[in-house]
């Protein structure tokens, strides 16, 4: 019924003897693409004859929070409706009509971002751009010639730190790449040529994102969350996950290099304008440029940023 009911509720859970926390969730943080706010928590529960057992708890807030009597109700609704549409509009036939709504609803909720997703790339406050070749922030008003197609190396499925991706604009369909001494432009069409380096190894940043998200997991409920989650023994620590979600800070390294995508400081693009700033390529030498290598990720049509 409220936050403080949930916080007790979670460290409960955590000091429980028979029960070790595997993973926890936070989308009240961070909420999911379709808005909704709720933390799942991945447990495991040592049985009386010794074996484990694996479940998934889904906490959410009633009463108050949720007139309509059940948390999951907009989301049947909108399963509902989806299935009908299929139904309707796409001929599916109502056997199956069922799982492909609720797979395209798994899809279009869940903040994995996948091969082939469009996504913008934001450093303080502005996103990545391309102008013809020119690659720059200026911005934080969302334009076509921020979107840019992620492509794994190793083709479909979920993308992970480590991978090796291609970014290619969709406003001209041509790739980022990076040359020997670091410029970073946009100019080709092909990924596979040898005409530049267009690969670049991604790595997230798990202690940003576990400090923004895991270790906060209860922090943000009532002081001291995230140490009960780290200090609540054996077995209780949550695993760092390494997918790549809507709102993870990357960096975005050379292959072959050591070569960082790198926004350069704000003085001005080439002498056109103050507001531009260069992205390029550079070896990491201190904390400054450090930070100005790191770039928040948002899924294009995730909700999340406008919650």
């Amino acid at each position: 019924p409220s936050l403080e009911h949930l916080y007790l509720s979670m460290t409960e859970m955590i000091d429980a003897a028979r029960i070790s926390i595997v993973k926890i969730r936070n989308y009240f943080a961070n909420p999911t693409n379709l808005g909704r706010r709720m933390v799942i928590i991945t447990v495991e529960v040592q049985l009386p004859e010794g074996g484990k057992h694996l479940g998934t708890l889904e906490m959410v807030l009633c009463g108050e929070a949720n007139k309509q009597g059940s948390s999951m109700e907009p989301r049947k609704k909108l399963l509902e409706t989806l299935e009908r549409e299929l139904q309707e509009s796409c001929q599916v036939q109502s056997k199956v009509s069922n799982q492909v709504a609720e797979y395209l609803l798994y899809e279009t909720e869940s903040r994995s971002i996948r091969h082939g997703d469009s996504i913008f790339l934001k450093c303080h406050g502005k996103h990545v751009e391309v102008a013809l070749e020119d690659v720059f922030m200026e911005s934080d008003n969302l334009t076509t010639g921020q979107i840019f197609i992620i492509e794994r190396e190793r083709g479909r499925g979920v993308v992970v730190s480590g991978d090796v991706v291609s970014l290619k604009s969709k406003a001209s369909n041509k790739y980022l790449d990076i040359v020997h001494n670091g410029q970073l432009r946009c100019r080709f069409g092909d990924a596979t040529s040898q005409a530049s380096n267009f690969k670049f190894k991604l790595e997230i940043d798990l202690l940003a994102n576990r400090d923004e998200s895991q270790n906060k997991a209860l922090g943000w409920l009532g002081g001291g969350g995230s140490q009960a989650v780290n200090q609540a023994g054996q077995g209780k620590k949550s695993p760092i996950i390494t997918n790549l979600h809507t709102g993870s800070k990357i960096k975005l390294q050379a292959q072959g290099t050591q070569r960082c995508i790198t926004v350069m400081p704000d003085t001005g693009y080439l002498g056109r304008s103050n507001n531009r700033q260069r992205v390029k390529g550079l070896e990491t030498k201190n904390v400054a440029e450090a930070e100005n290598q790191l770039f928040t990720v948002c899924r294009e049509g995730a909700l999340t940023g406008h919650l």
